[in-house]
């Protein structure tokens, strides 16, 4: 089973997470710490074997922020692919199977089938190196490790382990060596203490000496017949061993005739790793070359159009043209923008002409004109003012207005006198007083008409004025008001009409600029169409310079490259011309013609070695004395037969024994009646019915213990061919990881012993931690390479290796990659010095 992908819907830190493993063989998941590493073992391990319960809390990932609890693992086994999906449920949640090409689901005892027996304990057991606990490994044994190896060695042997557990524990009950409370212990000792007392009852009697001759004599049999059932039951118990090592010894005949084969030199590991080193050299040149050539071909389109010759060919006229784009583009801009105001000033003149059409052709006036001209017309105010009012004021009239007021009071006082005095006086004075009002009236008359014409004069000189101003700025209407409130209109309308004709001649010098600009490129290129705005001319011209120059480029640079991959690609074909000749000589060395042939020699070496290397670690198993004492045996059924025989001696003795024992008791019984003492009578029934309960209670005991002993040896010979291959591999890995130092590790029954190179002998205990480590892990892997050729899961190392210094974590980088060869791991740390051990592309990380 090899896992391709992890998909979480919920779990822990987790939520609608993927994540791709890069490789079949090693994968590394690199994070800090609290970024989930130890969350995903979990995962894995929970869509396997299930989900936690609410028994194991601390154990759970029940996610906080999603109600989403589970997720699935895109598996391929035996090259199909498959989806483990798991969701919260009963019973370690809901289990679906799914085939991933068609969606079908599967049964989910395909994926019971293809555990086995390996359950969540077996799995941590074997296939997970993570907390390390020192002192429960310093006391590790033989046994305990075959204990693991048998629990999961064949399908089914957790029930017969389970058995062995049940008839150990029911056998301590009954009896134990050390124990009071079993009750065989406390028959035993209840009939130590009844012999006692039955010996000093049997002092008072005298009457049993004949049937006591007879009982020493049927004890003297059955002392006998117990001693031909042991040595029978000792001679069953060495046919059953030779039953047990047959087909191992058998394997060491092969063993021996495979010592006698000479295998040609030249075909070990370092020799295939330089032959797959040539070809991957050969491959990678190939490669490189058909890319050169992929290169070249595409290489091959890129060629000047007929555009780019002409371009070419009108390059420095055209470097001209592109040197003034620049200023082109700003006379542009610049032309809009002069176009735009001009219209704009077209609309003011056209709103003037429309407001004041009639009073546009007069002059504007200064404000010293203005100025006159509101004199002029205070002026005639003023004149008509005084027309209007008919009261001429002059200083002659008030003057002769004072003289004529002289004459009348003059004239009055004479006619007032000559009323008193004379007449004539009188008459005098009435005439001068007729004289002088007649003359009063006579001047003032005159006087108001020269005022008038004076004021008409005045009033004349100010119209004459008036009207010089009118003709002269050629005003339409006669009020002087109204030329001057038009002042401003004409002011800006002549402002106005002075821009305009002023834009129009810079409008007129830049179009005749730009239509020469772009008539001389395009009788050069032909680019441009006449009913284009300058502005999409400026873009065809652009365009077209810019296209052409990069086309030109492309060519150019092209050709460089071209130049570059044929001068590599010589390069690549001259080595390939080396690499072939050394493989010549690589081939020629060992007498061969091919790879094929290589490849079919170094197959039948190394799997001659490896025989060679497991049945080894048999020879070392089986001794010399067995292997002879076997071999005696022509045959499986010779041995079986002979063993049918001595099995039924063994049954016919035990017979013997019981009826013997049988005898001895009734003899026993007799004795007993002749004794006078109804105590000691009594003493011997309580003996004889002891001695019964003891008997069944020893049948039950003896049953119990041999079926132990069953148990044990059909395990032993179902795992007879494991054990042996994963302590020899263990030993392999445990010299990798510790660089040599340590060249053996011994099996014994109570514990581990290892070998250092300098041959002296260590307890697992006496190692330092970091070793400890090593050993463990070494045996771990052993186990998980082992049961992964029936069992296909993958090894899970979380961070396992935090306490290494770097020459151990770079031992165990170097076996971590050669067992990813077999076994798909999965390596999750914190450790970013992995990054300088391993390939960057094995490794994921995340945040």
């Amino acid at each position: 089973m090899l896992i391709k992908q992890l998909k979480i819907f919920g779990y822990g830190k987790w939520q609608d997470d993927d994540i791709i493993l890069k490789s079949d063989k090693l994968n590394v998941i690199f994070g800090n710490n609290e970024s989930g590493k130890t969350t995903l073992v979990s995962f894995i391990k929970g869509i396997l074997f299930g989900f936690k319960d609410g028994h194991n809390t601390y154990e759970q990932y029940i996610p906080k922020n999603t109600k989403s609890y589970g997720g699935e693992l895109l598996v391929d086994i035996d090259g199909q692919l498959f989806i483990l999906k798991r969701i919260a449920g009963a019973h370690g949640g809901e289990l679906s199977i799914i085939k991933n090409d068609s969606g079908d689901k599967v049964s989910n005892d395909y994926l019971k089938n293809i555990l086995g027996p390996i359950n969540r304990d077996a799995f941590d057991n074997i296939f997970y190196f993570g907390n390390f606990d020192t002192k429960a490994f310093s006391k590790v044994s033989d046994e305990q490790l075959a204990y693991i190896i048998q629990k999961v060695g064949f399908a089914g042997s957790e029930k017969f382990i389970q058995l062995k557990d049940d008839l150990v524990k029911r056998n301590k009950k009954i009896y134990a060596k050390t124990g009071r409370k079993p009750l065989l212990n406390k028959k035993l000792k209840e009939y130590e203490s009844l012999l006692d007392r039955i010996n000093q009852a049997k002092l008072k009697q005298n009457d049993y000496t004949n049937l006591e001759n007879s009982l020493n004599h049927v004890k003297l049999e059955y002392n006998r017949a117990n001693d031909e059932f042991k040595s029978v039951s000792a001679n069953l118990n060495q046919l059953q061993n030779f039953k047990n090592n047959w087909n191992l010894c058998q394997k060491l005949k092969k063993y021996n005739d495979l010592k006698k084969i000479n295998l040609p030199s030249g075909f070990d590991e370092e020799d295939k790793i330089v032959l797959d080193n040539i070809y991957n050299q050969l491959n990678n040149l190939n490669d490189k070359i058909k890319n050169l050539e992929d290169q070249l071909n595409v290489n091959d389109n890129f060629k000047l159009t007929k555009q780019n010759n002409d371009f070419n060919k009108a390059y420095d006229d055209i470097e001209k043209f592109k040197s003034r784009l620049d200023l082109i583009e700003k006379n542009i801009i610049e032309y809009n923008s002069n176009i735009h105001n001009l219209n704009s000033l077209k609309k003011q003149i056209a709103i003037y002409k429309k407001d004041y059409a009639q009073n546009l052709n007069s002059k504007p006036l200064n404000d010293v004109q203005i100025s006159e001209i509101k004199s002029l017309l205070k002026s005639k105010r003023d004149l008509l003012t005084q027309t209007s009012k008919k009261d001429p004021k002059s200083v002659f009239t008030l003057k002769n207005n004072y003289l004529y007021s002289l004459l009348l009071i003059c004239a009055i006082l004479m006619m007032a006198a000559g009323l008193f005095t004379n007449l004539l006086i009188s008459a005098i004075g009435s005439v001068l007083l007729v004289f002088s009002g007649f003359k009063m009236l006579y001047d003032n008359h005159n006087l108001s008409l020269q005022a008038e014409q004076e004021l008409s004069q005045q009033l004349n000189d100010v119209n004459i004025k008036l009207e010089f101003y009118k003709k002269q700025f050629n005003y339409e209407s006669d009020n002087p008001n109204d030329w001057i409130m038009l002042q401003p209109n004409l002011k800006n309308y002549n402002k106005i009409l002075t821009n305009y004709n002023h834009l129009k001649i810079e409008v007129d010098t830049l179009l005749k600029t730009l239509n020469t600009y772009f008539d001389n490129f395009n009788k050069i290129t032909h680019v441009t169409d006449s009913e284009d705005s300058y502005s999409d001319k400026l873009l065809k011209v652009k365009s077209y310079i810019n296209k052409n120059e990069h086309e030109i480029y492309l060519y150019q640079n092209n050709a460089n490259q071209n130049n570059a991959l044929v001068s590599k690609q010589k390069q690549l074909t001259s080595k390939i011309t080396e690499i072939k000749h050394t493989l010549n000589v690589f081939f020629k060395n060992r007498n061969i013609k091919n790879r094929n042939e290589f490849n079919e020699e170094y197959a039948r070496q190394l799997k001659i070695k490896q025989e060679m290397n497991d049945l080894s670690q048999i020879n070392q198993q089986i001794s010399e004395e067995l292997y002879f004492s076997i071999n005696k045996y022509d045959s499986l059924t010779t041995l079986n037969n002979e063993y049918s025989d001595v099995n039924a001696k063994l049954n016919s003795l035990q017979k013997n024994i019981l009826n013997l024992t049988k005898q001895k008791t009734e003899l026993q019984s007799q004795i007993s009646l002749l004794k006078a003492d109804g105590t000691y009578l009594e003493l011997v029934q309580q003996k004889a019915n002891l001695e019964s309960e003891i008997i069944h209670l020893t049948k039950n005991w003896l049953s119990l213990e041999l079926s132990n002993q069953w148990i044990d040896k059909m395990l032993d010979l179902a795992t007879a061919d494991l054990i042996p291959n994963i302590k020899s591999r263990a030993q392999e890995y445990f010299s990798i990881l510790t660089n040599a130092n340590y060249i053996n590790i011994t099996y014994y029954k109570s514990k581990l012993k290892l070998t250092r190179f300098d041959k002296i002998k260590f307890d697992v205990g006496e190692l330092s931690r970091g070793t400890m480590q090593q050993l463990y892990f070494a045996i771990l892997l052993s186990m998980a390479v082992g049961f992964s050729q029936k069992y296909s899961l993958p090894i899970l190392i979380d961070d396992g290796f935090y306490e290494y210094d770097s020459n151990r974590y770079n031992q165990a980088m170097k076996l971590i990659n050669e067992v990813s060869k077999d076994v798909q791991v999965i390596y999750l740390t914190a450790d970013s010095s992995v990054k300088d051990y391993l390939d960057s592309q094995s490794i994921i990380e995340i945040k």
